[in-house]
């Protein structure tokens, strides 16, 4: 045996420092999502350890430090489950590390007891073991590298509804999903599949180590573009995160219909007078304090008098709006893209009423 580095090893030893760099400063952060950034800080450490106990294995280095062997399955099984927590804590979802949630780590504690009596071999048994799955992978690493392919896909699953159903609560409250969608991360989501799927071709067809090396560079890309925007997360998801017990279903709601159908009365009065959908930061608290309501009865009301959520109902009056300019005069020089460019991220202050839509 001869170790030694090639493009690739060095490319995958790059990739790991860089993502304990990255790390570090998620760690030092002391603004925004703290929860999220700590919970990332640690999926690019537990990264960062892989791609290096896997490049050790691959350039044969592993000979020289042979009780870091198969240390690598064991954390990657913390990966998907960290990923899950990661989207929970961006998306508002609260929760605590509970022994509940430490059920999610049971499948990386049943590796490392599987794996124990190997860990507890003297360092000679090892190379040799090394050796002989270097040379053909044994039965017991395939069963792990499936197991980890599946729990994988368990967690895509669940993130996607994650995903979906904190689209389906911004709507409720806000207006422009611009600052606050995580589009990014649904992407990074389809990056993660097309991974997984790589991986399973690659075990399906040729399961070598030498393979595994792309997986790994293209995995490294999905988590460094995650690192990456999560250090630009807005604080707009702590406002989200506050009201979302307001939004439960209204069987307990003191809303009689006789003060439903005032407050429906001075909701339109107000939208028709103040036109505060103009403005692209508005969402259901602050309209419900500008119109002295709460944000509870204020969304009871959109929903069930009106038929839509919060944010339909916002950008259908200013669909309303546009139209309006559309035949209005005074905006004959404007195209249509420019109209409809200004209703959408015109913002006024919130107590100057406009009769016409032209700009305060």
């Amino acid at each position: 045996m001869n170790p030694s580095f090639d493009w690739i090893s060095i490319l995958l030893l790059a990739g790991a420092g860089h993502g304990v760099l990255l790390a570090i400063t998620l760690l030092n952060i002391h603004r925004g999502n703290r929860i999220a950034n700590r919970i990332m800080a640690a999926i690019l450490f537990i990264f960062a350890a892989d791609m290096m106990l896997h490049t050790l294995a691959y350039t044969e280095h592993i000979l020289y430090f042979p009780h870091l062997s198969k240390l690598e399955p064991p954390l990657t099984f913390l990966l998907a489950p960290l990923f899950y927590f990661y989207v929970r804590a961006l998306t508002g979802d609260q929760f605590g590390f509970t022994r509940k949630e430490a059920l999610h780590f049971a499948p990386a504690l049943v590796c490392v007891i599987l794996l124990a009596p190997h860990y507890l071999q003297p360092a000679d048994v090892k190379i040799q073991h090394f050796l002989l799955d270097h040379a053909k992978q044994c039965w017991q690493c395939v069963v792990i590298y499936w197991l980890i392919l599946a729990q994988l896909f368990g967690y895509i699953v669940a993130i996607a509804r994650l995903l979906r159903r904190h689209r389906e609560r911004i709507q409720s409250s806000f207006s422009s999903l611009e600052k606050i969608n995580l589009s990014w991360l649904r992407n990074l989501l389809l990056v993660v599949i097309l991974t997984w799927l790589a991986a399973l071709i690659m075990q399906l067809v040729h399961p070598t180590i030498e393979n595994a090396n792309y997986v790994w560079l293209l995995v490294a890309i999905a988590i460094y573009w995650m690192g990456y925007m999560g250090l630009h997360q807005p604080e707009i998801f702590f406002g989200a995160t506050n009201e979302k017990a307001a939004h439960k279903r209204y069987g307990k709601s003191t809303l009689t219909p006789e003060k439903a159908d005032a407050y429906l009365q001075k909701l339109k009065g107000f939208m028709a007078k103040v036109k505060p959908y103009l403005r692209s930061d508005l969402t259901l608290p602050l309209l419900a304090r500008e119109l002295n309501i709460s944000t509870h009865h204020l969304s009871q009301i959109i929903n069930e008098k009106l038929g839509q959520n919060f944010f339909e109902f916002i950008n259908c009056q200013r669909v309303e709006e546009a139209k309006r300019r559309i035949v209005d005069p005074a905006y004959v020089n404007m195209n249509l893209a420019g109209i409809g460019l200004e209703v959408a991220s015109i913002r006024f202050h919130r107590s100057t009423p406009h009769s016409n839509g032209t700009r305060g």
